[in-house]
Formats: C-alpha cells, structure tokens, sequence
C-alpha cells in the first residue's frame, strides 16, 4: 500500500538496481500519474548530469522536533480518549504528509506545466487527474471530522501548499477551485506569493 496515488522509488534508495513506479490502478487517469512520475525521474536525472541532484529527508531530530512542536494538540487528543499507539501513528503520519507536500509541491508545478505543454494528447487524462486530486485535497482540509483532529499549523501549511496546484489548475484549464479550500486571508496572500516566485523562476529558466 502506498500513501499517494502513485510514487517513485529511486533505485538506490531502496536497494535495488532499477528504478520503480507504483500506482494506484484504480486511480482514476492513472496514465497522468504514471508519466508524472515518469518526470520526476527525468528531473533527477538531469540534476545528477549537471551535479546538482540532493537528497530530501528528514531525520530523527527533525521528527522528534515535530512532535514536540504539536505537544498541545496531543494532550488535546488524549483528552478525547486517542491512545498512546494511535497518536504515535497518527504524528507520523502528519510528518511524512507535510513533508511530500513541501517537497513536491515545488517540483510538481514545473512538472504539470512541462506535461500540457509537451504531451497535448495527455490533457484530458491531466484535466481530470489533478480535478481528482483537488478534490481529495479539499476534502482534507476542509472536513469539519479532519479539521477537528488536525493541529491548525499543519492544516493550513497543507492548504496552502494546495493553493499552489488551485491556481496552476485555474491557469492552465480556466477552472477556478481556490474557494473550495475555504482559505483565509493569510492563505491566499502566501500562496499568491509562492505562486509569483515560480512564474518568475519559469520565465528566468525559459530565458526570458
């Protein structure tokens, strides 16, 4: 089982001497996710030519630091009766979520826009692929039974980070969803701003 609808596993990482996708096959348009991972790896190869390739992870340090980061939040939930083993579980999964999306977030940007403009065929598998996405994403961070149980610091870092794939949706394919993340004023201003410095970095990498 795999956390998101499809993931790269480079092969050094995990041991072996190939590359790997792995996908959810009933994902809906699983064919975008496929060449969207696909580019990923495309990415890292160039970076590893031009010797720029690093590796992103987290450490005991940082997730120890986490955690106590949220100590508030976990005395709040054992309150309401969540035992030891579930809120470890839980804490860690919070973790790694953020970390995919700060991650990725980035990267996927300049991925979606190389698809549309790079493979036309691939746009309604596209269109309809992230449309799904998004909704998963609204549903996230918008369910009152979600919200509840999420430290507020992490839903709205998570919605934020959704923002960014909101207006590059709205961009490409003139479909507006922002409003549907129910962002504050603070949200929308950060994730405006994100979104100037990776139109300004697209046009300064396109030379222009």
């Amino acid at each position: 089982e795999i956390p998101t609808a499809a993931k790269l596993e480079v092969a050094e990482n995990h041991g072996r001497p190939f590359h790997l996708i792995k996908f959810k096959p009933t994902y809906p348009n699983v064919e975008h996710l496929q060449l969207h991972e696909l580019f990923h790896l495309k990415l890292i190869a160039e970076a590893r030519r031009e010797g720029h390739n690093m590796l992103f992870t987290v450490r005991k340090k940082q997730r120890e630091a986490f955690i106590r980061s949220l100590e508030k939040h976990v005395t709040k939930l054992n309150k309401m009766g969540y035992q030891a083993d579930s809120l470890s579980s839980y804490l860690t999964a919070l973790q790694e979520g953020l970390a995919r999306q700060i991650y990725n977030a980035p990267i996927d940007l300049f991925i979606e826009e190389l698809i549309h403009a790079d493979h036309p065929d691939m746009r309604p598998y596209q269109f309809q692929s992230l449309l799904a996405l998004m909704s998963e994403a609204v549903h996230a961070t918008t369910d009152p039974a979600i919200v509840e149980l999420t430290p507020a610091v992490i839903l709205s870092k998570s919605k934020t980070y959704n923002l960014l794939l909101a207006k590059q949706f709205h961009e490409l394919y003139g479909v507006d969803l922002t409003f549907s993340f129910k962002p504050s004023p603070a949200e929308l201003k950060l994730a405006q701003k994100f979104y100037d410095a990776f139109k300004e970095y697209r046009v300064d990498t396109a030379g222009g």
